[in-house]
């Protein structure tokens, strides 16, 4: 299959079949590019308001699969992309520990790209997805060192890629979702980004079990409760419509609406999407 050599070499090397070797500046063994402390505060601060509306997105239980995904790919393109293109897609590891994309969404990427890139996720091997799909909230290229970035970017130059940026949100017990930005340039990424986009996955990865859910019911459960972002019920049955129920539900919403708004502190925005997979949750009940 034309240009999966770059991932025969992840593979390699996430096996542990050979060593990595880095040629540059004479490195005899390879190890990630001493990057710049960022304090708690420079953390939370710089970018944690853009990625909310990461989150928003990713929450958005409403939305078919097809317009989630493209949702979450119009919120992560202003503060992820780099001009060649970001995509999403829903993943499931199978019993023989072998990526299946089951829905995608995509914006920017040449075909030509997107093709070679698919094709080489899925061509990872069982090895390889354990030591990446199973294990990374996010990463780049980059950081696996300079020899399998070299491939990556003999396999991808023709479409001015050099590297990629993912936020990965893996579930132990059932699908996964990615969010891929393709960038023309090696990236590594800072203790503050790491930071930022771990947390990031961490919700990803919480956001699509209750769709999951969700899903699974719909046929033949109705939702039992409907409000307004301002916490006003519209509809409400079975156990929802107990006290203690709507007020949880309120709380809820409101704080969901209340992190749309600029957020400067980390711990807002987790205590706000915190509660808006309870809202989830007592919706797929």
């Amino acid at each position: 299959m034309r240009g999966l050599d770059f991932y025969a070499e992840v593979a390699a090397w996430t096996t542990g079949k050979r060593p990595l070797s880095c040629t540059s500046r004479g490195a005899s063994s390879c190890a990630i590019p001493r990057r710049r402390a960022y304090s708690r505060r420079a953390q939370d601060a710089v970018g944690e308001a853009d990625l909310i509306s990461i989150l928003e997105a990713a929450y958005a239980l409403e939305l078919d699969l097809p317009a989630w995904l493209e949702g979450i790919v119009h919120a992560a393109r202003p503060h992820l992309d780099r001009g060649r293109g970001t995509l999403a897609y829903v993943y499931r590891i199978d019993q023989g520990g072998r990526i299946v994309r089951e829905a995608q969404a995509q914006k920017g990427i040449d075909a030509g790209a997107l093709e070679l890139f698919s094709e080489g996720t899925d061509a990872l091997p069982p090895e390889a997805v354990e030591r990446t799909f199973r294990s990374l909230l996010t990463g780049t290229v980059a950081d696996l060192g300079a020899e399998i970035q070299e491939k990556y970017e003999r396999g991808l130059s023709p479409w001015g890629i050099r590297d990629n940026l993912t936020i990965n949100g893996f579930n132990p017990a059932g699908p996964g979702l990615s969010v891929i930005a393709l960038v023309p340039e090696r990236k590594y990424l800072s203790r503050g980004e790491a930071f930022r986009y771990g947390r990031v996955a961490r919700h990803l990865a919480a956001a699509i079990r209750p769709r999951t859910a969700l899903a699974s019911a719909a046929a033949s459960t109705p939702p039992e409760a409907v409000l307004d972002w301002g916490g006003h019920v519209r509809h409400a049955e079975g156990e929802a419509k107990e006290r203690s129920a709507l007020e949880a539900l309120r709380e809820a919403v409101i704080a969901v609406d209340k992190a749309r708004g600029p957020a400067s502190r980390t711990r807002r925005s987790d205590r706000a999407m915190a509660r808006a997979r309870a809202v989830a949750l007592v919706l797929a009940r």
